[in-house]
């Protein structure tokens, strides 16, 4: 989640005395109930953004309570340490992984790397800037490669490096996108 959406939603459940970053999908989906569904959730978190640029998207408030849903009722993950219990398994990581691909507008992975990142693993999300370097970079002659493919080569290239896969990745979007790759105030 943006860090935007993050805040609002941490501020929130400081007022009802609650620590977000304990909260698991039973307390997620009790605030979509409480502010009144996807839209309602949208206002609390200032956040109006369709999931994807088709007209009727839904907005990616209504992903993110279908993906608590689903976590909740489908998979029976609560919690972030259910998260990495089933990243620890094969199977389980591959059927958290369908179901959250299955998530409308979700099918490249972008999001379910990010959920990843946000529950403490060393993953990357890989967007169309840092797809189309890799893409450009990796001598692929031209072949497109999708956001999980991209994931996978970054991954691969920060374990022989050695550096964390977040790190690298964040170092190519911020190249591709024309930033400083080392901020003067990062490097003190």
């Amino acid at each position: 989640m943006p860090v935007i959406v993050v805040n609002e939603y941490r501020a929130y459940r400081l007022g009802q005395g609650a620590d977000a970053d304990r909260d698991g999908t039973k307390e997620l989906l009790a605030t979509f109930r409480e502010t009144g569904g996807s839209a309602g959730w949208a206002d609390l978190v200032n956040n109006h953004k369709p999931a994807h640029t088709q007209p009727y998207a839904p907005l990616k408030a209504e992903v993110r309570w279908r993906a608590a849903e689903a976590l909740h009722n489908k998979l029976h993950i609560t919690t972030r340490g259910e998260v990495h219990a089933a990243y620890a398994t094969e199977k389980s990581l591959a059927d958290l992984k369908k179901t959250w691909l299955c998530l409308p507008s979700q099918s490249s992975g972008v999001t379910f790397n990010y959920f990843l990142i946000l529950c403490g693993f060393q993953s990357v999300k890989p967007d169309r800037m840092v797809t189309r370097f890799v893409e450009e970079h990796a001598g692929f002659g031209g072949q497109d490669i999708t956001p999980m493919q991209t994931a996978e080569l970054i991954g691969q290239v920060a374990e022989n490096d050695p550096t964390q896969p977040r790190m690298l990745d964040h170092v190519i979007w911020r190249h591709v996108s024309g930033r400083e790759i080392f901020r003067a105030d990062e490097l003190n």
